[in-house]
Parts: structure tokens; C-alpha cells; sequence
């Protein structure tokens, strides 16, 4: 079985899209699946694939929200493998089903080190290697729960959003997988609150190009883009 976690916090345009992408998966109808959203929002995500929905009082947001929520799921985890997918992101078809590929080499964690950010607001684009993956591309075998539980109270401690870099340092090099698969992208811009990253602020980070016509997002998610169109305005960098 496969676990798929997806905090939440008043993004309804976001988490329907989520909820479109990942119903598109190849192994949606394949594999068993749990998908658990922790939702701190005001308004509760209107939730359509029977999802597990846990609700926590809404609070600080920020990295307080993340963690928290994260943390909450933790004891209903039922797969083998634990896959986070952020409810503003962008995900292929084929991302689930690539991923899990990674483990078949008996890894306990997987993800793609390249990052590529959109801001379908402002039609900007940045690509980036980090250190590990990002959240959003990042899955782990279930016996990486108490690590994964010690970085998300320590990222709630020190009130950083940083729970990625940490979870991938903790983390052997033996015991982990990079693969360039190149199947999520960092979308930025969304209407609802703001996200945690600088990626959400491309105002203030150099590097940004500019998309005005919107064709490296079709580049990268094919006829997908649409469903962003509606968002754009575009902004000379």
C-alpha cells in the first residue's frame, strides 16, 4: 500500500487541482492507495476521492501549520510507502508510479533533486538543484516515520519550514535514491494564501525568467497548462 499525505490550509483552487492530478495517476486504479489530508484551514478543503480528512483547529500558519499537520497524520499511516504530495503543486501522471520505482533498489528514501518553480501569477519560471528534493517530490519507506517525526518537531521548534533539507540529511547516502524524473513542478501564484517558500515571492529572488506567452509551462505539463491559464498576468522580470 501507498500513503499519500497532503497538508492543507484554506487553498480550494489548489487542493481540487491536486485532487484532478493525482486521480490521473497510472497506478491510481493498480495499486492500493490511502490518501490522508490534514486540513487546518478556516473552511474545511471540500475533499471528492474519499480521502481520509482530518481537521485541526486553525492556528498560526507558516511552519507551525505544516509541521503540525504533517505530525498529525503520522499514526494513521497505513502504507508501505509514504509519498507527500503538496496541495499547490503540479504533478504528472506518470509521478507516482516513478517514484515507487526508486525503491526497488531497497532505498528508504526517494525524490528528484532538481526543483522547478512556476509562478502561474506572474508567468516566471526558476529551476534549481537542492539539497535532497524538495518536500512535494520527496517519498520514504514507513520505517523512516520516527525520522520523519523527530525533523518535523524539530523544524517545529525552530520555526523553520526547512523539513526537506533536514528529512534528506538525517538520511544515509546509501539509503536514498535521486532520480531526475522530472514529473512535478513547483507552482507558485495560485489564488488563496500565500505559500511558505521564497518561491512564492518571486519579486525578491534574481534568476526568474520570464514566460509571458506561458509556452515553458506548456513545455513542461503539455495541454495541463490550461487549467492555469486563468491565473496568469504576465509581468516583464
Amino acid at each position: 500500500m501507498v500513503t499519500i499525505l497532503t497538508p492543507t490550509r484554506d487553498q480550494p483552487t489548489g487542493i481540487a487541482l491536486c485532487e484532478r492530478w493525482l486521480r490521473a495517476q497510472t497506478v491510481w486504479n493498480t495499486l492500493p492507495l490511502q490518501w490522508i489530508v490534514v486540513d487546518d484551514g478556516i473552511v474545511p478543503a471540500d475533499l471528492t476521492l474519499s480521502q481520509t480528512h482530518l481537521r485541526r483547529p486553525a492556528g498560526d500558519a507558516g511552519p507551525t501549520s505544516l509541521c503540525s499537520n504533517l505530525l498529525r497524520a503520522l499514526p494513521f499511516i497505513e502504507g508501505d510507502i509514504v509519498v507527500v504530495c503538496e496541495h499547490d503543486d503540479y504533478y504528472a501522471p506518470t509521478h507516482l508510479e516513478r517514484i515507487l520505482e526508486q525503491f526497488h533498489g531497497g532505498v528508504d528514501l526517494a525524490g528528484d533533486d532538481q526543483q522547478r518553480y512556476y509562478h502561474v501569477g506572474l508567468r516566471r519560471w526558476r529551476i534549481f538543484q537542492n539539497r535532497g528534493a524538495s518536500l512535494c517530490q520527496t517519498a520514504f519507506r514507513r520505517e523512516l516515520i520516527p525520522t520523519f517525526a523527530d525533523v518535523l518537531q524539530r523544524c517545529l521548534l525552530a520555526q523553520t519550514y526547512g523539513v526537506d533539507a533536514a528529512l534528506w540529511t538525517a538520511v544515509g547516502e546509501d539509503r536514498k535514491s535521486l532520480q531526475r524524473t522530472e514529473t512535478v513542478v513547483g507552482i507558485k501564484g495560485v489564488p488563496g494564501p500565500q505559500g511558505l517558500g521564497i518561491g512564492h515571492r518571486p519579486d525578491v529572488v534574481r534568476k526568474w525568467i520570464a514566460d509571458a506567452d506561458g509556452a515553458t509551462l506548456r513545455e513542461w505539463i503539455g495541454a495541463d497548462a490550461s487549467a492555469y491559464a486563468p491565473f496568469g498576468t504576465a509581468v516583464p522580470v
